[in-house]
């Protein structure tokens, strides 16, 4: 397999077993700080781990000499390649993969641009004793880094307040980088549905992270939710930004209004981390011993790896197997072979081997 379908197989597959595992157990829980590290670290191990190099935890078997795969220079090799064969090499795979990537990549760009052209079209203001970005068009209040984008007439709103207070959260610990975390693993990702569901786990988490931090700051409980309410109307922002706009409205209310965790259940984190990081190096030490397995079996009677490892052992013996080769394939010895055919079809010569047979 190659090797860029085989780093897509595993990053898909331990994406799946975090984000399944959070579902299952994790997700009721209230300690949505611990939370975000889980789902982050989720993020970044599915990505990287497969880059990591297991070889040296797997047995490894001898070699004597380079592997066939590095030694195209002496194998034929096929110029004219057939459908099945272009597809067994994966590159048809890796076209459709390509156009993906780049249809991702220039969907956040887009993202990216609006952003710009928000920024741009803003104005800086002080606002009591935070510093927001006045928006010009109408759209829901939200963060991105450090910047809080609000509009004038928000501010005039009864919930200002909470408002300013949920998108300074937003900005001061840092969630945009989460979500654009979330976006380069969708891109990398595109095809697995999980990567999309992490995605809006993420955000959903950081809502409740917020809604958490809002509350312990002093904020009317019935008051802030009936603000999500009066909110959940407004103009979408960009994709990127953190917004003050409910991602959904009834499992936030929920989560606000559940009692908090037992901090018994905080050891189950680290139960999980080990147990994952544990299966995935152990599914990469085997894949890795496997490999090794199948391509030492396939090496040893790969009759070019032979003739390789019979030059290597013994000049003078490939010499002489290629003298005889030679000598096989020339015209002295094809004349002798069609001398001794035609012997063999003489009359006189079929008489005499009769009256030599008993």
């Amino acid at each position: 397999m190659d090797s860029w379908l085989l780093y897509l197989l595993q990053a898909n597959v331990s994406l799946l077993v975090w984000w399944a595992l959070y579902r299952l157990l994790l997700q009721r829980l209230t300690f949505y700080g611990w939370n975000r590290l889980y789902l982050l670290g989720s993020l970044l191990f599915s990505l990287l781990y497969p880059l990591l190099d297991w070889t040296a935890l797997a047995d490894q078997y001898p070699t004597y000499s380079r592997p066939v795969s590095q030694l195209a220079d002496q194998l034929p090799f096929v110029k004219n390649q057939t459908l099945p064969q272009l597809l067994q090499k994966g590159l048809l795979l890796a076209y459709v993969y390509g156009a993906g990537v780049l249809i991702m990549s220039l969907r956040m760009v887009k993202q990216l641009e609006l952003l710009r052209r928000v920024w741009q079209s803003s104005q800086p203001q002080q606002v009591g004793a935070y510093r927001v970005r006045l928006l010009t068009e109408p759209m829901a209040p939200f963060s991105f880094g450090r910047c809080v984008f609000i509009n004038p007439d928000a501010l005039a709103d009864p919930d200002a307040a909470s408002i300013l207070i949920h998108e300074r959260v937003h900005a001061q610990q840092g969630h945009s980088l989460d979500l654009l975390l979330a976006q380069v693993a969708t891109l990398v990702l595109w095809f697995n549905p999980v990567s999309y569901w992490v995605g809006d786990t993420i955000r959903q988490n950081l809502e409740f992270l917020t809604d958490r931090a809002v509350l312990d700051q002093g904020a009317n409980r019935k008051a802030y939710q009936y603000g999500l309410l009066r909110q959940s109307g407004a103009i979408r922002p960009p994709t990127l930004g953190s917004h003050f706009s409910p991602v959904d409205l009834k499992t936030r209310i929920q989560q606000m209004n559940r009692a908090v965790s037992s901090p018994l259940w905080r050891p189950l984190y680290g139960i999980m981390i080990l147990l994952l990081l544990g299966g995935c190096g152990g599914w990469s030490v085997f894949q890795t011993y496997m490999a090794n397995h199948y391509a030492f079996n396939g090496q040893m009677h790969d009759p070019a790896f032979i003739q390789l490892q019979i030059r290597a052992a013994s000049p003078a013996l490939h010499q002489e197997l290629d003298s005889l080769r030679s000598y096989y394939q020339s015209a002295s010895w094809q004349a002798t072979q069609q001398a001794f055919d035609a012997q063999l079809k003489d009359p006189d010569f079929i008489r005499l081997q009769q009256q030599i047979s008993p």
